[in-house]
């Protein structure tokens, strides 16, 4: 009897929240973002993994999937629409924790950036994808929700993709989507530049100190795991060709072991240097590491 009071009191509750709130834009949202939520939050086999939405000039737009399973694997003929238009996909075989690349113009896209090799690439018309907010949603033949991704070019900068950080995680916030911080602006057929690894040390940042005497360093631990014992080297770029030479080693450091998250500060004093700029090359070598380009700032 209790509990029969009670579900008539929700009963009113909810006609009352409803009859005043459910015909809003934001309720309507919400209610598209729980209802893919709740139907594809699983952990999918075929994710849409990365967006171009907004390339430079030239380059076509592009949806990434990824096949997070280590065998070859199938995705069977489907669909993939966004709020207001539908197109059909073929078949597509993937390699083990490979790529598919879904644009319209395939030869554009490999003048535009180095595909990887065993990339899968498909062309065929995308829905448009919105420059503000969009949905991008991945289904089967029978229109069943394998995944979906909800965007917000707010999230990232324009000419830069977006890209998701955990693929068994659900994308429909800035927790699990974000700009790339991939050197060429995206990650094409490749890992994801801001998805977590075991081991990735990373630095920062290379700038004049506060108080004008050195050189400060910041770099630090991103990976899951802790990093190994390793040695950041700093050196002034006195030929301007970008490249690191012995002759041009200012100074190193042997760091111990940085704990996950851990950041670390290294102060360079530069005393003998003439007041004005330097260019220069701080490169952080640790083992293991998984992710190499950002051991290397300039």
């Amino acid at each position: 009897h209790n509990r029969q009071q009670k579900f008539v009191y929700y009963d009113d509750i909810i006609q009352t929240f409803t009859g005043t709130f459910m015909n809003t834009p934001s309720f309507r949202l919400f209610v598209f973002l729980w209802f893919l939520c709740s139907t594809s939050c699983g952990y999918a086999q075929f994710v849409i993994n990365e967006i171009h939405a907004a390339p430079a000039a030239g380059e076509p737009e592009w949806i990434e999937l990824y096949n997070t399973f280590n065998q070859t694997r199938i995705l069977r003929p489907g669909f993939i629409n966004d709020r207001t238009s539908s197109r059909s996909l073929p078949e597509i075989r993937f390699p083990a924790r490979g790529y598919a690349l879904l644009t319209r113009d395939t030869l554009a896209l490999l003048e535009s950036r180095p595909i990887p090799a065993g990339t899968v690439l498909i062309e065929l018309k995308l829905p448009s994808l919105n420059n503000t907010t969009d949905i991008v949603v991945l289904r089967d033949a029978d229109s069943v929700v394998i995944d979906s991704v909800y965007y917000n070019l707010k999230w990232g900068i324009r000419g830069i993709s977006l890209e998701r950080i955990d693929p068994l995680l659900p994308a429909v916030s800035q927790d699990n989507l974000a700009a790339s911080e991939a050197p060429d602006s995206a990650s094409a057929g490749a890992i994801n530049s801001i998805v977590k690894l075991d081991n990735d040390v990373r630095v920062f940042a290379t700038s004049g100190s506060a108080d004008g005497n050195g050189i400060e360093v910041r770099l630090g631990n991103n990976g899951r795991l802790p990093a190994q014992p390793g040695t950041v080297r700093l050196y002034m770029d006195y030929n301007d060709d970008g490249k690191p030479s012995d002759e041009e080693l200012f100074a190193e450091k042997r760091l111990g072991a940085l704990d996950t998250n851990e950041r670390y500060t290294w102060t360079v004093f530069t005393d003998g240097l003439s007041p004005g700029y330097e260019k220069t090359i701080t490169i952080a070598d640790f083992p293991l590491d998984e992710r190499r380009y950002n051991d290397t700032l300039r």
